[in-house]
This record gives structure tokens, sequence and C-alpha cells, in this order.
């Protein structure tokens, strides 16, 4: 056990007496496998909210909660009426949805929604999400009101293995045609980061890192400047494409060329793909996709390649209706901590 042991041994034991793994413990209090198993061995330190969720999860009565490591601060308890407000608005969303006359696709987009708004509160103040979720029912209502129909066309189109492309060079700018897209209050722009960008890009990589469960996140200024360095430094390591809602930064694909690949051809790696909840749903993340094939096709890319964690169901429902494939031909190895430098001194 490492440096939380108390709190860490004790989840164990909760888990193990109501017969949850890793994976199922996971999709009840919305945190990956790996994050979790990390803070059973210690690995890492649960915030308030993270020990309030998998208490929750748990039946804990608050006795897990109670372990969580002293000076992590508790929730707000001003965000209490807005909460139950916020909790009142969904389940009237969810009761309109449920009497609809909706299609399945539109009702499951639906669903999500609320459901993308309530593990928002995570790390958002209830009382902007009530604003947002006003919104969207809004939206529910209007289609309703127009007798909505699912959107045409096969979410297969979008290749993810782009093979036997035309060779380039460079990394060229998404398509002109066809960048902006209108859903409900989302209007879309695909773009690379710029400097200008920064600030805004991390901000959300704040977002990012809280919904994947972690406690603590380095400060503002030394983030933007790990990024300036990463991105535009005299040595960049990756590029960053960016969704744009106007000027709120509300998508990220992170990706590097590599080689060799297929022959002497290189590849698209997508590092990370990540769209902020109170927009999901709305196609951001599949025109994230689509723009990155784009680039690789452009950029002579023989493929696109990414992963993601075998519990993540959402993922890779999602990655699947793109048309990609699991591929199970090679196994991902990862040297870090003690072994890294291990290795480096053998």
């Amino acid at each position: 056990m490492g440096r939380d042991s108390a709190f860490g041994k004790r989840l164990a034991e909760m888990r193990a007496q109501r017969g949850l793994s890793l994976r199922a413990l996971g999709e009840l209090a919305s945190f990956s496998r790996g994050f979790i198993w990390d803070l059973e061995a210690g690995n890492k330190s649960p915030g308030a909210a993270t020990a309030a969720r998998l208490d929750e999860a748990l039946g804990a009565g608050g006795r897990l909660a109670a372990l969580a490591p002293r000076g992590t601060s508790a929730p707000r308890a001003t965000a209490a009426v807005p909460t139950r407000q916020l909790e009142t608005l969904r389940r009237e969303v969810t009761e309109t949805i449920s009497s609809s006359a909706l299609s399945p696709a539109a009702v499951e987009d639906w669903e999500q929604t609320v459901i993308d708004h309530g593990r928002a509160t995570r790390y958002r103040h209830p009382a902007i999400l009530l604003g947002e979720l006003a919104s969207d029912f809004a939206d529910l209502q209007g289609q309703l009101g127009r007798h909505h129909r699912p959107r045409a066309g096969d979410p297969a189109r979008a290749a993810v293995v782009c093979e036997g492309c035309a060779r380039g060079s460079g990394i060229p700018r998404p398509a002109d045609d066809d960048r902006r897209v209108g859903r409900g209050r989302v209007v879309l722009t695909i773009e690379h980061a710029t400097a200008a960008d920064i600030a805004r890009l991390a901000e959300l990589m704040e977002e990012m890192d809280r919904f994947y469960g972690a406690a603590e996140v380095e400060p503002q200024a030394r983030r933007e400047k790990e990024i300036g360095e990463a991105l535009f430094g005299t040595r960049p390591v990756a590029y960053a494409l960016l969704a744009k809602d106007r000027r709120d930064v509300v998508g990220l694909a992170s990706y590097s060329l590599l080689w060799p690949a297929a022959g002497l051809t290189s590849s698209l790696f997508l590092k990370e793909l990540y769209v902020r909840q109170d927009k999901r749903r709305r196609g951001v993340g599949r025109r994230l996709m689509r723009e990155l094939c784009a680039i690789a096709v452009a950029a002579g890319c023989s493929r696109v390649e990414w992963q993601t964690e075998d519990a993540n169901e959402r993922a890779r429902r999602f990655y699947e209706a793109l048309g990609a494939p699991v591929f199970a031909g090679k196994v991902f190895y990862r040297l870090e901590g003690d072994g890294l430098r291990r290795l480096t001194e053998s």
C-alpha cells in the first residue's frame, strides 16, 4: 500500500464485500478501472468529491468518505439548493423523454445528455449547469414540436484507417469547407491550436484531469507553460486540434505522427480525445475524428491509431460506430516511475 493505505484498503474491502469488480465499481461511480486500482493501492490520493462519489456508489453511509485524506476541500454547502433544482429538472427531462414520440436514437441521445450533466456536477457549479440543462430542455421541447427525425447518414462513413493514401508533407489545416455545424446552442469550428488558445486549452485539460479522477491539478500558470512548451516550443512534441463553440474551447484531439507504419509510410496516433461534459452527444467528437482522418489522408499517413481503456464501454461504442475495429494483434506496454528509472540505470 502507498501513501493513502487506510482509504485504499477500506475501498478494496467494501468493493470485495459487495462482489464488485474494478470495472463494475468504475461504471457505478463514473471512474476508470485503473484509477480505482490506484486508489486501492494508495498510489493516488482521493479528493473529497471522489471519496463521496465512491462512498455513495458502495452505499457506505459516509464511512468511506470519512477516510479521505485531510486537507481536501469538501463540497460547498451553498451548492445544495441549485443541486436540488438541478435534480428536479433532470427528472422532468427524463419523464419528457420517456413519454415522447422521439426515435430510439434521439431518446438515447437525450438520455446521455442528462447523464453527462449529472457527471459534470463533479467539477462545475450546479448553478451553471442548471441554466445549461434548462436550455437543453428547451431544445428538447423544440425537437418534439418539430416532430424530430434522426439525422441521415451512415456513421461508418467516417474512415478511421486510411490505406493507400497519397503522400504529402507537413500538417495541413482542416478543410475550410463544412467546418461549422449547428445543433441546439452549439456552433462548431474545428482548427489547430495557436498560442492564443493556451489559457482556454489549460482550462479544458484541467476539467479532463478532474473527470478522470485527479484530486489535485497543477496551477493554471504551470499548466499553460507546459502546454506552450509541448505544442509551440523549440521542439514541439504534439499537435492539438480544437473544437470551438464560438470562442469557447469545447473539445480536444491531441495527436502525433509516427514513423514507420505500413512499409515506410507514417501513421497518425491520437493520444487524447476529450469533449467537455456539457457539450457531448452533439457531434463534437465525431467532427474531431473526421478532421483527424482528413489530416492523416493529406499528410500521406497509411492509418490512424488510438487506444482506450477496455472498461470504457461508452468510448468503445463511439469508436465502433465510426467503423473502427478493435485491433487485437498487439500488446500494450508501459514503463514509468521506478521501473523507468531502473532500466535507465541497468
